[in-house]
């Protein structure tokens, strides 16, 4: 996928990792070693071209955005309010953008601290 820019350059625009290799499970050692490694750096190196506002339109052409992602996508955002990457308040903040849901992440969150104690 590509976007023009408005002196006529192609910018390309990466696919967000779980569109890039959907067989790679989120915590899948994929992810720090072999192609899905190489794919994490090239894609942040690419990202941080982007400021907050670019970054929250980039990740909207993907909603919904997978559950089990909402950690990784929230590093990426550095709000002003936001003390952590990943807590309750980051999510309310990304469901304000319109990027993610808190009430599916909240269940899937729940769930996977019930397996985890069992």
């Amino acid at each position: 996928m590509s976007e023009e820019k408005p002196d006529g350059d192609a910018k390309i625009e990466l696919l967000p990792p779980w569109r890039k290799y959907p067989e790679l499970p989120r915590f899948s050692i994929g992810w720090r070693m072999g192609y899905g490694e190489t794919y994490m750096l090239i894609w942040g190196e690419w990202a941080t071209c982007m400021d907050q506002g670019q970054l929250i339109e980039y990740f909207r052409k993907y909603v919904p955005l997978p559950v089990e992602w909402v950690g990784w996508v929230s590093s990426w955002f550095r709000h002003e309010g936001l003390k952590d990457y990943m807590n309750a308040e980051t999510v309310l903040w990304l469901e304000q953008q319109g990027l993610v849901n808190f009430a599916e992440y909240k269940a899937w969150y729940e769930e996977l601290l019930r397996r985890a104690n069992s």
